[in-house]
């Protein structure tokens, strides 16, 4: 049996975080929602301003996070060891183009995805890449696996026409309750195919094991129409797997289950998917909600607020519904209250892994409050100060005490103006705001 890819996903799952970049390498951070080839959705300094270019095809160790929904506008292909990441709370679709992923390289799903195709390397021998799905993978076209690995990782695999085959050195690894489900296309296994015990693969085609193929695991195989066949030994197709054939088998280690097998796949354990986190103010406290589509193994969720962006405390915890498929609404109150606050969302899965949203701000209406925005800012911002009175002194101290700046609200202005800060390095800093009748202190970070 050739050497499974099962056991680097993790580890390379690290690599990316620890060290995501390469000699000459060039990171793509997606800024906003919109197409592929929009020249204004990417940024190449971290999500700091508009790049005015666009990644293109994938290659020499280059990078890309998508932290926005991404309509795919051409077929891209990645390789040369880059990484392709799509984060929680972000998706990338298309259903005519397709990706292509070769030489070592390494895509990461932890969003809902739409393609044509899903290639993984080529049938030329090309050498394949790992990837990994969280969620949920939809295919209007084909998957072939080539070479490499693809790991279905609690995630949903649907593909609505086309087929799936493994070649011979391919891997395809379901866990955590995954699902593989054609709706018309057959599946052909030269390579090895890992079912894990509450996970299924289900074709309304054809399910083939070839005669170099292995089907390993514990859970179940199941035929809706089409025919399943083992060419290989009868050890290459573990006998502990539940399967059952619409038509004819062939080859098969042991007695056909349908009771079992069809119990299984009747069940798709969809992720905990999070569809809005915002909050909203009144009069004696601020109020929190989130709402979830489906949730898959949730144990509870974490509220944590912010006064300044940086540090962080949890004010609330919720539990989850655990496996619901049904749609829920979750909220919490907030009776400790400043002009501006931050919240974000943790959700913590029973086995211990966690997802973090990205933070919300809510800023209360209060008349004589004195706001800046943004804050948390990032150098080179422009920031806008309201609730200044005309003719009020600004002066922005750093944490030595040294004024760095001190300027006077223009009238003409009325009571909000605007300020660069592309003077300001990374640190803390606190505005004065003096107005006639008192003072105002802030604190202002940049990033």
């Amino acid at each position: 049996m050739k050497k499974s890819y099962k056991s680097l996903s993790r580890n390379i799952f690290f690599v990316v975080f620890l060290f995501p970049f390469v000699s000459n390498a060039i990171s793509y951070t997606s800024i906003n929602n919109g197409d592929w080839n929009d020249r204004a959705n990417w940024s190449t300094n971290g999500g700091v301003t508009a790049c005015n270019c666009t990644p293109g095809n994938i290659s020499n160790g280059n990078n890309i996070y998508i932290k926005h929904h991404i309509n795919l506008t051409d077929n891209i292909t990645v390789n040369g060891a880059s990484e392709l990441i799509v984060l929680y709370s972000s998706s990338l679709s298309s259903p005519v183009k397709s990706i292509t992923a070769t030489h070592n390289s390494y895509l990461l799903f932890l969003g809902p995805i739409q393609l044509n195709k899903l290639i993984n390397g080529k049938s030329n021998g090309t050498a394949g890449s790992i990837i990994d799905i969280h969620h949920i993978l939809e295919i209007n076209g084909q998957i072939d696996i080539y070479a490499g690995d693809v790991n279905l990782i609690g995630g949903y695999l649907n593909m609505l026409a086309g087929n799936f085959l493994v070649a011979e050195e391919g891997n395809f690894n379901t866990s955590n309750g995954a699902k593989l489900e054609l709706f018309v296309g057959n599946i052909t296994n030269f390579g090895d195919i890992f079912i894990c015990a509450d996970c299924c693969i289900e074709t309304r085609g054809n399910w083939t094991n070839e005669s170099t193929g292995t089907i390993m695991g514990s859970g179940s195989a199941l035929t809706n129409i089409g025919n399943m066949k083992n060419f290989n030994s009868s050890e290459s197709f573990s006998s502990e797997i539940t399967w059952c054939s619409a038509g004819t088998d062939f080859g098969m280690p042991s007695t056909e289950d349908c009771s079992a097998s069809t119990l299984t796949c009747g069940i798709v354990q969809l992720p905990t998917e999070i569809s809005n986190f915002e909050g909203q103010s009144y009069s004696e406290y601020n109020e929190i909600n989130w709402t979830t589509e489906s949730e898959n193994n949730c144990d509870y969720f974490s509220v944590q607020k912010s006064f300044d962006g940086l540090n962080w405390a949890e004010i609330d915890r919720q539990n989850g519904a655990g496996n619901s498929i049904e749609k829920r609404y979750y909220f919490s109150i907030d009776f400790n209250l400043r002009h501006m606050t931050y919240y974000r969302l943790k959700q913590v899965d029973l086995n211990g892994e966690l997802k973090m949203s990205n933070p919300i701000s809510i800023v209360r209406n209060d008349n004589d409050a004195i706001n800046i925005y943004p804050n948390p800012a990032i150098a080179s911002d422009a920031l806008s100060i309201s609730g200044a009175e005309k003719g009020s002194t600004v002066l922005i101290r750093n944490n030595k005490g040294q004024t760095i700046m001190n300027l006077i609200v223009d009238e003409n202005k009325l009571d909000r103006f605007e300020l660069s800060t592309a003077e300001l390095i990374k640190g803390i800093y606190f505005v004065e705001v003096i107005n006639r009748t008192k003072v105002d202190y802030i604190k202002l970070v940049i990033q």
